[in-house]
């Protein structure tokens, strides 16, 4: 089964994204600053600029970022710090993905 990682899974969007996976059979992992409760798949409370190899280990097919700042006043209020945290969070997923193998489909962040 291929393992497949959904950063956001908690959010709105991801939370789609890991039903339509684990209809496809996919092995899905979630990670975000939350957990979610009664779930039936790997999660993990991790802050995106910690994430490692370890925390995570085996061979990955792919990531689908989906984590991102949505609060729309805060963003409105402070963009420079939300284009630096939305766009630090999928450069650090980009890292990770490179260094794992795996495919980046893309990320649901807009700047």
């Amino acid at each position: 089964m291929k393992k497949v990682i959904v950063t956001g899974h908690t959010g709105f969007i991801g939370s789609y994204v890991i039903n339509y996976l684990q209809q496809k059979k996919y092995h899905v992992i979630g990670i975000s600053r939350n957990k979610l409760q009664n779930s039936n798949f790997n999660q993990f409370k991790i802050d995106i600029d910690k994430i490692n190899e370890k925390k995570i280990s085996g061979k990955i097919f792919g990531v689908i970022h989906c984590a991102g700042i949505t609060d729309v006043q805060y963003c409105h209020d402070n963009p420079d710090k939300y284009f630096k945290s939305n766009l630090s969070s999928t450069q650090k997923m980009l890292e990770f993905s490179r260094r794992k193998k795996c495919k980046f489909p893309g990320t649901l962040n807009r700047f």
